[in-house]
């Protein structure tokens, strides 16, 4: 007969979060990338995450990778690394926001990449 299990002490839970946070920001990264890629090539597929539905627009993948970049600086230590990516996470959704309840659209949304995939929406480029 076996001894039932020790429970987890705080240094496995501690390393069980690490790489947790670790294989969820790599694979939010590996996504992003993906995407980043799909729009500075010109593929209209891969950036499409399911059919009939809006693709993944390049500041949102940029956002996100920078969202992903900042947990992994994190889980190494990284603060001011992480600070800035955090940074532009926030200036990206504030300039973003700010056109939304303003109205205005002074181009930042295809500041990168010009948005030809919906020639005919309001706001091209515009993540949601």
């Amino acid at each position: 007969m076996s001894l039932p299990a020790p429970p987890p002490t705080p240094d496995d839970e501690q390393r069980l979060a690490v790489v947790a946070i670790t294989g969820a920001a790599g694979v939010s990264l590996a996504i992003a990338v993906a995407m980043i890629v799909a729009w500075l090539a010109g593929w209209h597929g891969l950036e499409r995450t399911f059919p009939g539905v809006f693709q993944v627009k390049f500041n949102t993948a940029l956002t996100l990778a920078f969202a992903a970049v900042g947990l992994i600086c994190i889980q190494h230590g990284r603060i001011v690394e992480a600070r800035i990516a955090a940074g532009l996470v926030v200036l990206i959704s504030i300039v973003t926001l700010g056109e939304y309840l303003t109205g205005l659209n002074p181009g930042f949304d295809q500041l990168l990449v010009r948005d030809s995939y919906y020639p005919g929406i309001a706001h091209p480029g515009r993540m949601a």
